[in-house]
């Protein structure tokens, strides 16, 4: 019998693998996305459009993610349809043809006489509990979702959208309602313009300045792209425990986060509660005062320690 599980098991595993296998393709852009680009750098925009089926392929666990988002997003119009708001056009895909940008939308939403643009994305707990704000999608890699939304505002002439998060681990929602921001929509558009300006030259745009993490971590770092790249005086460490260790820790990082507000909401709804039985948990608790001694103000020497992944997600 263990021998029979083991072998569904592994046809199992193994059909699963090939069918995320089978979702990988690299190929180049047929026009600019607007789903990219808000990227750093113009030079690798140039080169998925003009190989990018040389780009590093992605790995089956971010197939795994984008294609359980795919699954969601219907989940989600349904959703909102019982809540009393219907989705329209969705998947309806439009190009703006002067700029060479192609957009393809989630859906559209009216309420209250307001015309919006919708974006559906399920997330992590780590980005739940990050984005609250139109503010928390300006840097980082939630910076590209709303240079996406810029995008679509401008190209399908709407002044305002929405972001509907998804939570991963429950059936929630949260709304981040986003303005046309012109200017920087606009800086978009000048980027594309430089982009298709380098294309038609067939030059590549220049080198991304001064960022060897970025230029590190890009799919086609050493393929055909090799910039000049000065890491200073940054020290090589050859420790494969230390290695194993930050890849751990990039692995568990939502869930300390999780940890953390959970821990927090926990810890708030217990005080002033001695003693409690909640299910398979004993709980007690004592009041207490924590005295802290008089200090004199002084400069004490601090280390602040940045990591970045260089490569993947």
């Amino acid at each position: 019998m263990e021998t029979t599980l083991l072998s569904v098991k592994n046809q199992i595993e193994q059909a699963q693998d090939k069918w995320l296998q089978d979702k990988i393709f690299r190929s180049r852009w047929k026009s600019l996305r607007a789903s990219g680009l808000d990227d750093i750098c113009n030079r690798r925009l140039y080169y998925y459009m003009t190989c990018g089926e040389l780009a590093d392929e992605i790995g089956t666990d971010l197939v795994a993610i984008f294609e359980e988002g795919k699954e969601q997003e219907p989940a989600v119009r349904r959703y909102l349809s019982e809540l009393g708001f219907e989705i329209k056009k969705a998947g309806f895909t439009e190009t703006m043809g002067s700029h060479g940008i192609s957009g393809q939308v989630d859906g559209t939403l009216e309420v209250n006489g307001g015309r919006y643009i919708v974006e559906i994305k399920t997330v992590s707990e780590y980005a739940w509990d990050s984005i609250n704000s139109k503010e928390d999608m300006t840097e980082g890699y939630y910076r590209k979702w709303y240079g996406q939304m810029q995008v679509y505002l401008l190209l399908f002439n709407y002044e305002k959208g929405l972001f509907i998060l998804k939570r991963k681990q429950a059936k929630q929602l949260k709304i981040i309602e986003v303005d046309l921001d012109y200017s920087y929509a606009e800086g978009l558009l000048k980027k594309a313009e430089i982009v298709n300006a380098a294309i038609k030259a067939e030059q590549p745009p220049e080198f991304l300045a001064s960022n060897p993490v970025e230029c590190k971590r890009c799919p086609f770092f050493a393929k055909v792209c090799n910039p000049p790249m000065d890491f200073g005086t940054m020290q090589v460490i050859e420790d494969d425990s230390l290695a194993q260790k930050l890849a751990r820790r990039e692995e568990i990082k939502s869930l300390a986060s999780e940890y953390e507000k959970i821990d927090k909401e926990v810890k708030a709804r217990l005080k002033d509660i001695p003693a409690a039985i909640c299910a398979d948990f004993s709980i007690t608790g004592r009041a207490g005062v924590r005295k802290y001694p008089a200090r004199e103000a002084k400069e004490l020497p601090t280390w602040t320690v940045k990591i970045e992944r260089i490569k993947g997600e």
